[in-house]
This record gives structure tokens, C-alpha cells and sequence, in this order.
């Protein structure tokens, strides 16, 4: 992306070791090849006897990338202004595998005198694109992003951290998971965004229902090896809730004790209960 500033141009760009490019002489068979098979294809669409048949097969044609991306005229003929365009971007492809490839370029054009500053991204802008496409399919694109945050997430670089905090923003529920539940769990609940959002939820809540201080009151008030009555279990963890704005989104549960201690039902006939057998450690 060049860009001009004062006298300077500047030409922001990224290079890419596994970028793919071909030669001018596969090119020159592949688009031979191409052009021979649209020729066939024109043959077929004309022998066609019916007037829907042959405008199918003439809109199938019209619909080919090799028509569409202007290798041929409107007469059929090879256009070779537009095949010798193809050879030069993948020219240039090349340039673009490696920085100081893409220096030696400039150097040699003598139109400019250079300075290059190379800095390392640990995302290519490949995988990036792939990972906004709306093409790409969820369980593909949340294993891309996983990749992506195990890469960014502790990089150094400017240009990491920037192209996390972007992912970060974008895709905010699924490194929310990454945080919370992990990629393993993730697939384990089938890449389904309910249930992932719904464990997400639980784990946050469980986190602020076992803070440090929330346990201290909790447990200067219930003693292991004790029982309770469910009522009470109820009013008093109400209280600690409400005092320390925690919201379960429902109400209290005698079981609720259970994030606080092994437990287990001790019903009698004067109240329903639980019995706290041992406290739960970290």
C-alpha cells in the first residue's frame, strides 16, 4: 500500500514466504488449455437444438472465470493484453516472498534510493482474510482463530499485538471461550454458539461465586461436617450474594452450598437439609 508523504513514498507492505505463484510457461499451457476447452464449449452450446438449451449452455459459458476475467474478446478470440497482465502479477507475486526481494526491486528500478524496515507479523494476511471470510466455515475459522491467539496473544511485536486486539474486538465471544473454557471444550460442545456462551457464562459465574471473598464470608459462617437446613443455607448465601453484587440470574438453591463443599442430602421431617461433609480446595 504505497503512500505518499512530503517527498517520501512510502509503500507499506507484506511479504510471504509460502505465497504461491506461476511460472510463464504453466501459465501459457493452462490458459491454451482454457481457451481450447471454452472453444469445445461453444461447439456443444451450438449444436444444441433447443432454443433453453442453448441459452443454459451459452450462460454457463458467459459465467466462467476465463470470460468473466476478460481472457477472451467478445468474439471469442484470446485476448493478450489481459494474458500478459496475468504473467506480471504473477511476477510480482514473486516479489512479495521476501523482503529483501521486494528491496532489490526497488534498488534496480534506479527510481528511487531505499530504506527498508522489516518487521516480523506472526499472522499472514492469508489467514486472516480466510479467518474474515463469510465463507469460511465456523469449526475451520474458530481452529484458525485459536491458532491465531496462540500466536499473538504473548507476541512482543506491535504488529501482533495490534492484529490481536483487532481479532479481540471482532471475534470477542469465541477468545472469551479461549479464556475461559479452552479450544478443547469448545469442540467438545460441537463449535454450537448457545452452548459455548452458556459455559462461558457458567465459568465466569462460578469465578465470582469462589473469589477469596466471598468464600471467607461463606465459610465463617458454615462449618464442615454440619448440617443445615435448606432454608437457612438459602437466606444466608442470599445475603453474601447480594453483599458482594453477585446475580446468579435465578434464586438462591440449598445446592448452591456445593460450590463451597462436598455435600449431601439430609432431609428429615421437620425440614429439607443438606450436610456440608467437607470443604472444596482450590
Amino acid at each position: 500500500m504505497p503512500v505518499i508523504v512530503g517527498k517520501r513514498l512510502i509503500h507499506i507492505a507484506d511479504t510471504n514466504d509460502d505465497l504461491k505463484w506461476e511460472d510463464k510457461e504453466y501459465l501459457e499451457t493452462f490458459f491454451e488449455e482454457q481457451h481450447a476447452g471454452f472453444i469445445k464449449m461453444k461447439e456443444l452450446a451450438k449444436s444444441l437444438t433447443t432454443s433453453g438449451g442453448k441459452h443454459i449452455a451459452f450462460q454457463a459459458i458467459s459465467r466462467t472465470d476465463f470470460v468473466q476475467d476478460g481472457f477472451v474478446n467478445d468474439k471469442g478470440k484470446i485476448n493478450f493484453f489481459r494474458w500478459n497482465n496475468a504473467y506480471l502479477d504473477e511476477r510480482l507475486k514473486m516479489l512479495y516472498l521476501y523482503p529483501t526481494q521486494l528491496h532489490k526491486a526497488y534498488s534496480q528500478s534506479e527510481a528511487f534510493k531505499v530504506y527498508t524496515e522489516s518487521t516480523f507479523c506472526s499472522c499472514t494476511e492469508q489467514e486472516l482474510q480466510e479467518i474474515r471470510s463469510n465463507n469460511t466455515r465456523r469449526p475451520k475459522k474458530i481452529k484458525m482463530l485459536y491458532a491465531a491467539f496462540l500466536k499473538l496473544k504473548n507476541s512482543l511485536t506491535p504488529q501482533d499485538l495490534q492484529i490481536f486486539e483487532e481479532l479481540k474486538d471482532e471475534f470477542s465471544t469465541i477468545f472469551e471461550a479461549f479464556e475461559y473454557i479452552g479450544y478443547q471444550r469448545i469442540r467438545e460442545l460441537e463449535f454450537s454458539k448457545p452452548k459455548i456462551e452458556e459455559e462461558v457464562e457458567a465459568v465466569k459465574l462460578k469465578e465470582k461465586l469462589t473469589a477469596k471473598k466471598v468464600k471467607a464470608d461463606v465459610y465463617s459462617i458454615f462449618q464442615e461436617g454440619k448440617r443445615y437446613a435448606t432454608s437457612f443455607i438459602n437466606d444466608e448465601l442470599k445475603k453474601i450474594f447480594d453483599k458482594h453484587n453477585i446475580s446468579l440470574g435465578r434464586g438462591v438453591k440449598g445446592a448452591d452450598i456445593g460450590y463451597y463443599f462436598e455435600i449431601e442430602v439430609d432431609d428429615t421431617r421437620e425440614s429439607r437439609g443438606w450436610k456440608l461433609i467437607r470443604k472444596l480446595i482450590d
